[in-house]
């Protein structure tokens, strides 16, 4: 009785040869038995490289690249963390990437592409934590501690809003402007790339967030641009929901772009 081979010792060159002559068997219409006992590999090696070039065609005989892929398990450090930064006063679609503003897919997808580093969602939700990079609604609709002018807002115009996003299927959306006071990696800060950088964020109701850094203070410009890479992100209509003091930026030009996107995006103060 002949000793069957344990194919996965053999040097790749001859696995490929097997794998080759175990094919050209079976098209003569040999069947896996009489492969196993010619080629001395098992009856079920046979039948899985033929079963593989009929899925794959003639690529399944080439050998596959082992091991981890590019990037796998790879950390982010201090460097990686700087970079990341960096990537972020680009938007996402300037790296061909989807998307106008920053969100943690994107984030993701951009760390994967430009790093070469594999994170998982939840990875570059820390880590904008960690940098202070997490928006955080105005109001907190279910606390129980909001003053009595809150909650009353909440109990009708906010209920009214609820309402009449369901029924023209829209979007609420909170924006939040903050300026970042210094990011950390670990242990460390990196001040010189966080400190005083300005920050536009919308949260939906679903708790999606998307943002874009800025390098300069908030203008009616750059809030216009934010709307703009908003709605262009956003498949529907988006009630924008902006504390008071954003009228600063509510100039005639603000004015005048929101007429005439009235379809597509609408903003409603807060009684903040």
């Amino acid at each position: 009785m002949n000793e069957k081979k344990d194919t996965r010792t053999l040097p790749p060159q001859i696995q490929q040869e097997l794998r080759r002559r175990v094919i050209r068997q079976r098209q003569l219409s040999k069947t896996n038995r009489q492969v196993a006992k010619a080629l001395g590999v098992s009856e079920r090696h046979a039948s899985t490289v033929w079963q593989r070039y009929l899925r794959e065609g003639g690529t399944s005989i080439l050998n596959k690249k082992r091991g981890r892929k590019t990037g796998q398990h790879r950390k982010m450090g201090i460097k990686q963390d700087k970079q990341t930064l960096d990537l972020m006063f680009e938007k996402p679609s300037s790296m061909g990437l989807v998307g106008e503003l920053w969100s943690r897919l994107t984030l993701q997808q951009a760390i994967e592409r430009h790093l070469k580093i594999n994170v998982s969602i939840r990875t570059v939700g820390e880590r904008l934590k960690l940098w202070g990079m997490v928006p955080v609604k105005s109001i907190k609709i279910n606390s129980e501690d909001n003053p009595p002018k809150i909650q009353k807002w909440i109990s009708n115009d906010y209920q009214k809003l609820l309402e009449r996003a369901q029924q023209e299927g829209s979007e609420i959306h909170w924006c939040v402007e903050k300026s970042i006071k210094g990011c950390k990696s670990g242990s460390e800060f990196l001040d010189y790339y966080c400190l005083g950088i300005p920050m536009l964020a919308s949260i939906s109701n679903k708790g999606q967030i998307r943002f874009m850094l800025g390098t300069g203070d908030i203008t009616s410009d750059s809030f216009v641009e934010f709307m703009i890479s908003l709605t262009a992100d956003v498949d529907k209509k988006v009630f924008l929901l902006v504390k008071r003091i954003m009228c600063l930026y509510m100039d005639t030009v603000v004015e005048s772009w929101l007429d005439n996107n009235k379809d597509r995006i609408e903003v409603l103060y807060l009684p903040l």
